[in-house]
């Protein structure tokens, strides 16, 4: 049987394809910028695709959907999922915390940043591209609310637009799954094969500690 095929965007170090491959999919394509993380992934998955340096530069503002698939061969329609987390400095509650209030960084940029705050889009633009069947994006929960919600709710209609039914945007603690680290993450999956998309419940306690229930 075959595996489903996925790529990832934002790669890093291959914490979300690790999980991907525990569940059972082929990592077929990973992208990130840093050399270090590319290293990384190509020791852990010899088998895959990666793009970035130093053959490439690993930058999807700078590699269209297109040039990665002329380098891959993935076609549009072949891919069970796309998934990333767009580097989310931008929209953390932690980054404000590291400046003085005098700091032109104090405030969160979200979209206005032009670094990094529409790596979003350059996200959604790949999944318009390759359109697979199904898509996650992982990231800090300030993305949920920066610019009140205005841009998010943009760059999911316009999944919605593509067919895409889309989960409820939803925040998860990596505590409440038995993870021993409390990781707040902001998750969103969207689908074209399931009627409704959701995330799963807490296997674990919610409570404030993990031996109160």
């Amino acid at each position: 049987m075959n595996k489903p095929k996925l790529m990832s965007i934002f790669a890093g170090g291959g914490g979300l394809d690790e999980g991907f491959k525990a569940a059972g999919y082929d990592v077929n394509c990973s992208i990130d910028l840093e050399e270090w993380a590319c290293d990384t992934l190509r020791k852990n998955n010899p088998q895959s695709q990666v793009i970035g340096p130093p053959q490439y530069s690993g930058d999807v503002k700078a590699m269209s959907p297109e040039e990665v698939s002329k380098i891959t061969g993935i076609q549009p329609n072949e891919l069970d999922m796309i998934m990333g987390g767009p580097p989310c400095q931008p929209f953390s509650q932690a980054a404000s915390q590291r400046f003085l209030k005098t700091d032109m960084n104090f405030k969160r940029k979200g979209f206005d940043c032009e670094d990094k705050g529409t790596l979003l889009f350059n996200f959604i633009e790949y999944v318009l591209f390759f359109k697979p069947k199904n898509f996650l994006i992982e990231n800090v929960p300030g993305l949920l609310t920066v610019d009140g919600g205005k841009q998010l709710n943009v760059a999911l209609k316009t999944l919605q637009d593509a067919g895409y039914i889309i989960s409820e945007p939803k925040i998860i603690d990596a505590v409440n799954y038995g993870i021993p680290q409390y990781r707040q993450r902001l998750i969103i999956w969207g689908s074209t094969e399931v009627k409704k998309p959701e995330l799963p419940e807490p296997s674990h306690t919610s409570a404030a500690d993990l031996i109160s229930q």
